[in-house]
């Protein structure tokens, strides 16, 4: 699938780890034993093994910071602010705390605070304490977090200030030049951007092609006419480009043009047949064409190659439902009930788990499944069709029609829209 380009927010946790110009260090072996232990459940053990890490290699982040590291990537925010919080008692002027709590920060929304937090891990990176290369990493995490906090805050001079601070040290970095580019077209300097684009992809050439950034972000604008023609341009220039084929085929399909997104998916699957990407979105082509036979069988095949995977395991959890044999239906709860217990968070979790129970004529629990999914943040337009089928044969047309027609005019993925657009107008003709 296209990756989402440049969302408003550059992730703390991606610029933190570097690129093509600063690959990630190779992990020491506490390290590697701090991690084991930690997805064995062993705390306490984990944190013994950071601790060794940190005393052989002052370079670290604190153990208690690795350690709330370890706890965000798995989900536990709680967890990880307690262990943050014991960090910061301990040494409240450290750069790497002060730089990981402006993360989890940006993560939860609140930007203020990420770009305090930052501002203060830049000014107590420049502590007497520490020595160059330390001093050159937590300025360099500073800046690409501000960069964050002010893209997200749309303040888009003030993020090219602090990401042109890195590229001065990092010129050949090829995904930092990437978000400036990004901040570039935010600013209306559109010739400007796709400049750097393409200087970032001589950079980097395992990065998007240009002019698939620039149709993201036409297309992330509400400019459908102009995400289009660099989505064309694309094409044109890069015909062998497996990003391409699968960016376009995938812009294609969630406008409901199955059609004219067969080719691209058919050169995804030549250019690169075996990727993640394209099985994925080989999958998605045969939801939207409701051949859910060859739907089940791509999903089944990846949850059995990556049975951690929650987007392999909805998709296979949909297309089980949608079948005609009430076992296969049951076999989609049980799966949406897996897949929701280890994603308890996700809005779109619950979401297929009461699409399943609605399927299996389970409508109360489908009921209450999606009004937390829709309780749970923006809601999605699938969700919001799932949603309606439920409202109508809860008789309450006057909700449905109201979500259907929410669905309908929204931006984004949308299997169901022309489900949405009959079950709309079927509505609409009853008095």
């Amino acid at each position: 699938m296209m990756r989402t380009l440049l969302s408003t927010c550059i992730t703390l946790v991606l610029v933190a780890s570097g690129s093509s110009q600063t690959p990630p260090p190779v992990a020491t072996e506490n390290e590697q034993k701090g991690r084991e232990m930690f997805r064995a459940g062993k705390v306490a053990e984990s944190l013994a093994q950071l601790q060794l890490a940190v005393k052989s290699n002052p370079q670290l982040p604190p153990a208690k910071v690795m350690l709330a590291d370890l706890f965000l990537k798995a989900g536990n925010g709680p967890q990880a602010r307690i262990h943050l919080e014991q960090a910061a008692a301990e040494d409240p002027e450290n750069p790497d705390v002060l730089a990981f709590n402006g993360q989890i920060a940006l993560a939860e929304g609140r930007v203020t605070d990420a770009i305090l937090n930052c501002q203060a891990a830049l000014q107590a990176a420049q502590s007497p304490r520490w020595d160059a290369a330390q001093r050159k990493k937590f300025a360099r995490v500073a800046h690409l977090g501000l960069a964050s906090g002010f893209q997200t805050r749309k303040d888009y001079k003030n993020a090219r200030t602090h990401v042109q601070a890195v590229l001065i040290d990092e010129p050949k970095n090829g995904t930092i030049r990437m978000q400036a580019a990004a901040i570039r077209f935010y600013l209306d300097q559109h010739e400007e951007a796709y400049k750097e684009f393409l200087e970032s992809f001589a950079d980097d050439p395992t990065l998007d092609p240009p002019e698939l950034s620039l149709a993201a972000l036409w297309d992330g604008k509400g400019k459908p006419d102009e995400a289009e023609k660099w989505f064309k341009k694309a094409a044109e220039l890069r015909p062998n480009s497996d990003k391409m084929a699968r960016g376009y085929a995938r812009w294609l399909m969630d406008r409901g043009r199955i059609d004219e997104a067969k080719p691209y998916l058919d050169s995804a699957a030549k250019l690169d047949p075996n990727s993640r990407e394209t099985t994925a979105l080989l999958g998605l082509g045969a939801r939207y064409r409701k051949d859910f036979v060859a739907a089940e069988k791509i999903f089944e095949e990846m949850s059995r190659n990556a049975p951690a995977d929650a987007f392999a395991a909805w998709n296979l959890a949909i297309s089980l439902a949608e079948s005609d044999d009430a076992k296969k239906r049951q076999r989609a709860i049980e799966i949406a009930e897996v897949a929701f217990r280890q994603n308890s968070r996700s809005a779109e979790g619950v979401a297929v788990l009461g699409w399943c129970y609605f399927k299996a004529g389970r409508i109360e629990e489908a009921d209450k499944a999606l009004r937390a999914a829709v309780g749970a943040g923006p809601v999605a337009r699938d969700t919001a069709y799932y949603l309606s089928k439920v409202l109508v044969d809860k008789g309450n047309t006057t909700d449905a029609k109201r979500a259907l027609k929410d669905a309908i005019v929204a931006t984004g993925p949308f299997v169901y829209k022309a489900d949405a657009e009959k079950l709309l107008a079927d509505l609409e003709k009853k008095p």
